[in-house]
């Protein structure tokens, strides 16, 4: 585990396209600075916010792990830090209407919590502002996150590529000055579902998958959504090893590019939203700037910006593993196991627990579990069945740092059992039959890593 940095480089719009293109070799772009390292844990998002009046107060955005969100100057200086959520993926979508009022929305993925956040830009001050409500329970693991704006309707859309190897659509809408989210949809990509991008004006999401490659497809929901592939994983393909990062740069009203970030060949692989290669380039290093090793977000602005003629090019990136050896006591916080329940009461009288009660309770807490592997989200089945009052929180119980010790965490012996031998993001249920409490219930556990440095 390393530490991030932002890397500005200016991007000349056509002109550095084409110029790839006509090159052999990866075109070499240098960076025109370097923000100050992530206060903490690497990061895997960024993001550009363009200021609407002033564009030298922009800001760009690095969704940076455990340290949060963190706002940069377009000079590279550190101007916020945001510690809540735990942020892995960001995006920026303007004018949106919220209640009574108009504002530029930013969205933040935490992967540890399944959660969905949403902030507000100030523009006098150029700080981040929470919206008010709770945050989207996506009740899923998210491996690549972005949002879209349909040209059609005008409504925003946040696209979660999941841990299972899907694509789900979620439309998001106002409620009580908040936001809150529906899924009207969820595309099967395969294993490995990861970065995606979005071009609103051709209503095209581009997608990388871990095992295939590169993949685009109809994002308006009423469209097809069969995924047509890019490019494909050598031998097959160019794409040498995974990717990473995923950017679309719209060069004009009928000109726009993927930029996909190759990890394996250390480039900036691009192509036209057909598909065809238009080449690539790679990132050097400049002066004290290091190269770019290891791309792990990208954002791109066409247009100009103070200092960035011609567009800007914004990419997440670690610092050499040397920093990690050299400092492995900092990176020794135990992990931690996000735990979501479902309780099935059942009911208790002086004589006792009834046995058919019991083993109805038991029966449907198997059902439940069922429906679980087949896929259904584990907070939106705690919010209809289980009678905890967790469930208007999708079921979230508690963080469990130490399993050994239930009691401190409110969990008896029996159930702490079950929940210590369940694998990350598996089931384990047990029964309270005979524990001290009123009444006995079925359990049902879903562990999930929150977090755990090498």
């Amino acid at each position: 585990m390393s530490r991030m940095t932002v890397t500005l480089l200016p991007l000349l719009c056509c002109a550095a396209v084409a110029a790839a293109a006509e090159t052999a070799a990866p075109l070499a772009v240098t960076p025109r600075l370097q923000s100050v390292a992530s206060l903490q844990d690497a990061a895997s998002d960024v993001a550009i916010w363009v200021h609407p009046a002033d564009p030298q107060r922009s800001l760009v955005l690095g969704a940076g792990g455990t340290a949060g969100l963190e706002i940069f100057g377009l000079d590279g200086a550190a101007l916020q830090q945001v510690p809540s959520p735990q942020a892995e993926f960001v995006d920026v979508r303007y004018g949106v209407p919220i209640g009574s009022r108009t504002v530029d929305l930013v969205l933040a993925v935490d992967v540890s919590r399944a959660q969905l956040h949403f902030f507000t830009v100030d523009q006098a001050s150029r700080r981040l502002e929470p919206l008010p409500g709770k945050p989207v329970d996506l009740g899923v693991e998210a491996t690549g996150f972005c949002s879209y704006r349909s040209p059609v309707t005008g409504k925003i859309y946040a696209l979660v590529a999941t841990d299972d190897g899907d694509l789900e659509q979620l439309e998001l809408h106002d409620r009580d000055g908040g936001i809150a989210a529906i899924s009207i949809r969820r595309v099967p990509l395969g294993r490995g579902a990861g970065p995606c991008a979005v071009d609103d004006a051709t209503e095209t999401v581009v997608v990388s998958v871990e095992t295939t490659g590169l993949w685009r497809l109809s994002v308006e929901p009423e469209s097809d959504a069969t995924p047509v592939q890019i490019d494909a994983l050598a031998p097959f393909g160019t794409i040498e090893e995974e990717v990473k990062g995923v950017a679309i740069y719209r060069a004009d009203a009928a000109t726009a590019y993927v930029f996909a970030a190759d990890i394996g060949q250390g480039v900036l692989r691009i192509y036209d939203l057909e598909g065809k290669p238009r080449g690539a380039i790679a990132l050097a290093s400049h002066g004290a700037i290091p190269a770019v090793g290891e791309a792990e977000g990208l954002a791109l602005v066409s247009g100009s910006l103070p200092g960035f003629d011609g567009g800007l090019l914004a990419v997440t990136d670690e610092e050499a593993r040397a920093y990690y050896e050299a400092h492995r006591t900092e990176f020794t916080t135990p992990s931690e196991v996000m735990l979501r329940e479902i309780l099935i009461e059942v009911p208790a009288t002086s004589r006792g627990i009834n046995a058919a009660q019991d083993d109805e309770a038991k029966a449907k807490a198997e059902e439940i579990r069922q429906r679980l592997i087949k896929g259904e989200p584990f907070p939106r089945l705690a919010a209809e069945v289980s009678a905890s009052p967790s469930k208007a929180n999708g079921g979230f119980a508690f963080l469990l740092a130490h399993v050994a010790n239930p009691e401190p965490a409110g969990i008896f012996p029996r159930y702490a059992d079950a929940v210590a031998v369940a694998g990350v993001n598996a089931f384990a249920t047990a029964y309270a039959s005979g524990e001290p409490r009123e009444g006995a219930e079925a359990f049902l556990a879903k562990r999930a890593p929150r977090f755990e440095r090498p």
